[in-house]
Order: structure tokens, then sequence, then C-alpha cells
């Protein structure tokens, strides 16, 4: 399935992916099989945003079953999430040095959501 979504955190060599199959992956530089799958379950649709934070620890990952959701990058558990109801996620990004992350949607709504709950 195709990939929707990329992101990039350059200083540790690692790039993201967002898929169609309700995944995200993560990349390291040079090499051409994932390091880590993210995947929040077989109920899950395709993933339509993926964001990493700074300094590279957290990743957020939007899809259309209405989550965002937060992940450990080293481990690849979630360890958040947050789910609004008929509200497709079509974008996500890291707000530049702060815990929160901005969300936009089908619904033409933006949201703010705070990653540390």
């Amino acid at each position: 399935k195709s990939i929707q979504r990329v992101a990039c955190a350059p200083t540790a060599h690692l790039y993201l992916s967002a898929s169609r199959d309700a995944t995200a992956r993560i990349w390291k530089e040079g090499n051409p099989e994932p390091v880590q799958v993210l995947d929040p379950g077989r109920e899950s649709l395709t993933m339509s945003g993926v964001a990493v934070s700074e300094p590279h620890n957290l990743v957020c990952t939007g899809s259309r079953d209405y989550h965002v959701r937060i992940w450990d990058l080293q481990t690849g558990q979630q360890t958040a999430h947050s789910k609004a109801y008929r509200n497709v996620v079509t974008f996500v990004r890291w707000c530049p040095g702060e815990a929160s992350v901005v969300q936009t949607s089908e619904d033409l709504q933006v949201r703010v959501w705070d990653a540390r709950t």
C-alpha cells in the first residue's frame, strides 16, 4: 500500500513514513528496510500524518480512524492517544519547542493536543 506522508529527523538520520496499510515506519539513513514499524492494530485505518518531535524521542501519527497517537521512538510503543468523534485526521505537526501537536482534519478544524496526556 502506498505511502501517504513522510517526516524527517535529519540529525538522528531517521525518516518516517505513514502508509495506507495503517502503519508508520521508521527508516534509518542507508538502510533499505524499516528499523521499526508502528502498528496501532488491525482496526486502524490509513495513516494520514506523521511527525517527529525535537529532540527526536517521540513520534506523532494521525489516521483516518479519527486518532492522533503518540509513540516512543526508541521502543515503538504507543504512549498516548486522542480520538475526536467524526474527525478524519489529515495532517499532524509538532509545535517547535512545545509538547503540543497541531492536527488538521476533514471537518475543516485545527486542533492542538497536549502530547503529555
